[in-house]
This record gives structure tokens, sequence and C-alpha cells, in this order.
């Protein structure tokens, strides 16, 4: 019988902030990262930026996706990490959605290998939660983001590199 991991409650950006760093230090082959906008307060800049960077050299199996709604804030938001996405093509891809499934991708969300699951439906809530070692919950929202991602469009505005 498979065990339904429980959740820990996050209450407010620093505690999420804290949880998407330790995901990321931790993961092995895959992030999976669905924003609204990059929040800068949630993915703190050069150190967030820094263990991205490490996760995506540490395996030429290493993959990165970033999935942005709001490209244009996100690029005010994480330069530093939009600057990785521009400099390590082969392991990190930028999307935004595509128009007609702007409105499902609300939020943020964390995926580490398809276990570790870090996510607040609601950018705008202070609340979040955590589920750790959790490989039916995180199967299910990594194909749920598998979903959006297939349906979504290279994102220009991300990939635009400066004169």
């Amino acid at each position: 019988m498979n065990a339904v991991a429980e959740p820990q409650a996050l209450a407010g950006a620093e505690a999420y902030a804290e949880q998407a760093l330790a995901l990321v230090s931790g993961a092995r082959l895959e992030l999976l990262l669905q924003s609204e906008a990059l929040d800068a307060r949630l993915y703190r800049g050069e150190a967030f930026a820094r263990a991205v960077q490490d996760f995506a050299l540490a395996s030429p199996r290493a993959r990165v996706r970033l999935l942005v709604r709001e490209p244009r804030a996100a690029l005010r938001n994480a330069p530093a990490l939009i600057e990785l996405a521009r400099r390590l093509t082969s392991q990190i891809e930028m999307r935004e959605p595509a128009e007609d499934a702007r409105e499902t991708c609300r939020g943020e969300r964390l995926i580490a290998d398809r276990r570790v699951v870090l996510e607040r439906p609601d950018a705008g809530a202070l609340r979040a939660r955590l589920l750790n070692d959790a490989p039916a919950q995180g199967q299910r929202r990594a194909e749920d983001f598998d979903s959006l991602w297939n349906a979504a469009l290279p994102s220009t505005e991300l990939r635009r590199l400066p004169l």
C-alpha cells in the first residue's frame, strides 16, 4: 500500500525561499519550475541561480524546465536565473504557457525528480506546502506540468539576448 506523504505547511516568502534552495540543492536529474513571474522573494537572486547552476552542471542528464506566465516581470525579478538559462541552453529550457492555458498557470510550483514538491497555489498567498519524498503526488504534479509544457511556447522574451 502506498502511503500518502503529509504536506508540511510553510508560512511566508522566507520559508518558501529556504525550501526552494534546499530542494534544488537536493535534486539529482530534473527540476520543473512553474511560476507566475519568478518572484524575487522566492527565488533569491544569486544563491538560487548558483544552486540551479550547480544542479545543471552536476550531470549531463540534468534538466531544468522553467514555465513562466509573465516573462517580462520574470526578467526584472530573477535576472541571475534568466541569464543562467540563456548561457546553459542545453540544460535549461524556458517557455511561457499557451494563451488558452495562461489561467491554469497560476501560483508557484517547484518539483524535484518527480518526488519532492514545493507549491504555493496562489502567488499572492503567504502559505505554501512542501511534499517531501512523495513520488505519487510528485508524479501527478509533474504530469500536470508536462501537459502545460507540451502546449507551451518557447519564450522569445526570456531567450532574447541583450545586444
